[in-house]
């Protein structure tokens, strides 16, 4: 899919990792023939629709204890929203769909079972298929994790409140600092464009 000739002659790493070069998901259209993309990537849009609902669904599980149709409608809900179908015609944006849900359960497993790792998973997966978008949402996401934080503060020992704090940061900051296998050789070869 990629050419060392695009982006003003720069390598394909600098022009394009911001746009998905490293999504999981592109893993499967590498699987098909040259002449099957289009369909490989029909296929691929399936599947993150599928795993943007199954996240979403397992989220409004876990998050607001809600019964388990309820949680599926809301993850078919999620699974086919504007965004999801908007960008059928540019499905590298549609893996910020799928790898969302899963920052926001991390948010969730960190304040409600002190477990940061699935947040930092989750930042790592939507910084390394499409940093441009990882930014605002990891602002966004930053901004619900203190809003759930201090909606469920009560609920915690002063001692439980500060290490959810400490994990949080651990969530966040460690899954930033994954994906900086990603985003800083592409940012240093942007930078010689």
């Amino acid at each position: 899919l990629f050419d060392q000739d695009i982006y003003l002659g720069v390598n394909s790493f600098g022009s394009n990792a911001y746009y998905g070069l490293f999504s999981p998901f592109n893993t499967i259209v590498i699987l098909f023939p040259r002449a099957f993309v289009p369909q490989a990537m029909a296929i691929t849009s399936i599947i993150k629709i599928a795993c943007a609902g199954l996240f979403f669904s397992a989220y409004m599980k876990q998050a607001f204890k809600v019964k388990d149709n309820v949680a599926r409608l809301c993850g078919i809900a999620y699974g086919f929203a504007g965004w999801g179908a908007f960008y059928l015609w540019y499905n590298n944006y549609q893996d910020v769909l799928v790898f969302f849900p899963l920052v926001l359960l991390g948010i969730e497993n960190t304040i409600q079972k002190e477990k940061p790792w699935l947040l930092a998973l989750g930042v790592f997966f939507l910084a390394i298929s499409n940093y441009v978008l990882m930014v605002s949402y990891v602002i966004c996401a930053f901004l619900y994790a203190m809003f759930r934080y201090f909606q469920t503060i009560r609920a915690r020992t002063i001692a439980s409140n500060f290490k959810v704090l400490g994990l949080g940061f651990i969530g966040f900051a460690g899954g930033l600092a994954m994906s900086l296998i990603v985003f800083g050789p592409a940012f240093m070869a942007t930078m010689t464009s």
